[in-house]
């Protein structure tokens, strides 16, 4: 079975796109897996499938090392209670005091310290290298990270990434930050095959309708969109046409092999 192409990328929409949204950012590593940001998004073959994959809790495994910082700033809230939403309820219902500023003060610098100070000791998802190099090795796809991190020169979340991500010789064809921002705009730029995200909300937005998730916005029909499943999101409900993605990263590389006809994948 033939490998699914993706529809070609328009390198004129990425030009206005930039204009229109300062906060796309686009980064491309070299040799030597440093990366740097460019001004444009680089050149994807359209030959090859977009697999695009977000890096926080899918590809690494934050959720120990969020509950450590939280317990630093006397907070009590375990690995499976660290997302955003959860981790925020339980502060303010352990310290009222706080109010919900103090309470959004002290996340944001916990995702600070460790997103950029304390990165290099974020461990991967297990495996997720593996697979990764696995990927990457037989050239049959453009990897990109569409991530929702910071890359100001003040809070250089997408640089710390890029750093982790030399730590572990992870190659991409591109990095893409959205500063925090949805992630249907930069998507719609690639058009990708495949995007797997560990946010719902996230998810839901690449819909028309996002309660549903059953009209997938203009130019990302084409897209098969996935919840992936990690410590700290197991009460998601998926819903709509966004799948469902268990037992992590042998999960992920089944769902790509389904969808491109690659059956060497399921031997990862």
């Amino acid at each position: 079975m033939p490998i699914a192409k993706s529809e070609k990328f328009n390198s004129n929409r990425a030009v206005e796109t930039e204009r229109k949204n300062p906060h796309i950012t686009f980064w491309e590593q070299d040799s030597a897996f440093d990366l740097h940001q460019v001004e444009l998004l680089p050149v994807l073959d359209p030959d090859k499938p977009v697999i695009v994959f977000d890096l926080d809790g899918v590809i690494t495994h934050p959720q120990d090392l969020k509950s450590q910082i939280l317990s630093a700033l006397g907070y009590s809230v375990s690995p499976e209670e660290s997302d955003n939403h959860t981790a925020r309820q339980k502060m303010l219902e352990q310290h009222p005091e706080r109010k919900k500023s103090g309470v959004r003060q002290d996340y944001k610098q916990m995702i600070d310290e460790l997103y950029v100070k304390r990165m290099s000791e974020v461990p991967p998802e297990d495996n997720a290298v593996e697979i990764l190099r696995f990927l990457a090795a037989t050239e049959a796809f453009n990897l990109v990270i569409v991530t929702s991190r910071k890359s100001s020169a003040e809070d250089p979340q997408v640089q710390a990434a890029g750093e982790w991500l030399k730590q572990y010789q992870l190659k991409f064809a591109v990095v893409i930050s959205t500063s925090e921002q949805d992630k249907k705009e930069a998507l719609s730029l690639i058009v990708p095959l495949f995007f797997v995200d560990d946010s719902l909300s996230k998810l839901a937005k690449v819909f028309e309708n996002p309660d549903a998730c059953t009209i997938p916005v203009s130019g990302l029909e084409k897209m098969h969109v996935f919840l992936f499943r990690q410590l700290a999101n197991q009460q998601e409900a998926p819903r709509g046409q966004v799948g469902d993605i268990t037992g992590g990263w042998l999960g992920v590389a089944k769902k790509i092999s389904e969808l491109t006809g690659n059956p060497f994948l399921n031997q990862t």
